[in-house]
């Protein structure tokens, strides 16, 4: 009963450091949602994408989180260019939380040293709900109880958001790099009917994609690291890649969880593919890993290049 008591604790403790902690979800796909961190990234590359992830995290927990994301964004090479759009839906305990973002960024290309120097920003709204599911001492409806009062009842509230980022994609030989750096809830508004403030984060992100030639192989470490210089979460990961198709890897959120993760990337002709993937976080935190089956993690990914417009020969007038 003792462990029952401290684990109902523990996750009561999370949900309450939501409110006025760190607030940003920790993905294990998060290099599939690098434009929600950063929105410099949103269409570094070419074509048009749609990302949809689904995260069941600590899975069996009753309250515990569980996060929904779907961006699309669309690479404007004319205009050198990138627009893209998040929503995010977390839950957490009777929490409630939507987020809905549109994403600007600007390349700027570097051909000196071969790379794309990006600069974004992504203007929003964050939407909090409290659902509680109160069981009164009295047997009074939570908003007619003396204790609880108003705070028993449903509530939301709507606040303007703005993230800013800056971003960097390269080659070295053969080999692809990318980092960047990023803020998110700049705008630090508060809901102060629920006594919920948007935590100003930062996000360092980066990976390194090291090809082995003709072999078809291909091997990329990555990290993030989001804080609120209260928590500090840190996701590091290296993934294995055959042929541009499938791929297979572990990652380690510090201090929570051991990922495993697998994908596969079909071409649907010259200028479509479709990607899925799936991870499995194997919780290490002993206090959780009592109660809670891991965590399961869902991506899927459709992308479309626009084929280059065929070039027609000319004619000349003396040949006809």
């Amino acid at each position: 009963m003792r462990k029952i008591l401290l684990t109902i604790s523990s996750v009561f403790c999370l949900t309450t450091a939501t409110v006025i902690g760190q607030q940003d979800r920790a993905l294990t796909h998060f290099i599939y949602d690098k434009m929600s961190f950063n929105p410099a990234a949103t269409g570094v590359k070419p074509g048009y994408c749609g990302t949809l992830i689904y995260r069941n995290q600590w899975d069996k927990f009753v309250g515990a989180p569980n996060s929904f994301v779907f961006n699309a964004e669309g690479n404007f090479a004319n205009f050198n260019s990138g627009i893209g759009l998040t929503f995010a839906h977390d839950a957490i305990g009777f929490q409630r939380t939507n987020k809905f973002y549109l994403n600007y960024a600007y390349h700027l290309s570097l051909e000196k040293i071969g790379g794309v120097l990006s600069f974004g920003a992504g203007l929003g709204m964050i939407n909090v709900g409290w659902t509680p599911q109160w069981v009164t001492p009295s047997g009074l409806a939570p908003d007619q109880d003396p204790v609880l009062g108003p705070n028993g009842q449903k509530s939301s509230g709507t606040t303007f958001d703005m993230n800013l980022g800056i971003y960097y994609s390269g080659r070295q030989g053969q080999n692809e790099y990318w980092v960047g750096i990023s803020t998110t809830h700049l705008t630090g508004l508060e809901l102060k009917s629920l006594n919920f403030k948007n935590q100003l984060h930062f996000v360092v992100m980066g990976g390194y994609l090291i090809n082995f030639g003709e072999s078809g192989w291909a091997v990329e470490p990555n990290v993030i690291v989001q804080s609120d210089f209260v928590k500090t979460s840190v996701n590091i990961q290296a993934l294995a890649y055959w042929k541009k198709k499938l791929r297979f890897g572990l990652g380690y959120r510090i201090p929570e969880s051991l990922a495993i993760l697998v994908g596969w990337k079909q071409p649907i002709g010259s200028s479509m593919a479709i990607d899925i993937g799936y991870s499995y976080d194997i919780t290490t935190n002993s206090t959780l890993a009592t109660y809670s089956k891991g965590s399961h993690e869902v991506m899927l990914k459709f992308c479309w290049i626009k084929p280059p417009k065929p070039v027609e020969p000319t004619r000349n007038p003396r040949w006809l």
